[in-house]
């Protein structure tokens, strides 16, 4: 279960990453 866990931590800071490079990408474009 703790592997489950970690590999959702680690999911969810990919996701806020892309979520912040997708945003960036778009003030870029703007």
């Amino acid at each position: 279960a703790g592997g489950l866990i970690s590999h959702k931590k680690e999911i969810e800071e990919l996701l806020q990453k892309g979520v912040l490079a997708v945003s960036t990408s778009k003030k870029e474009l703007w």
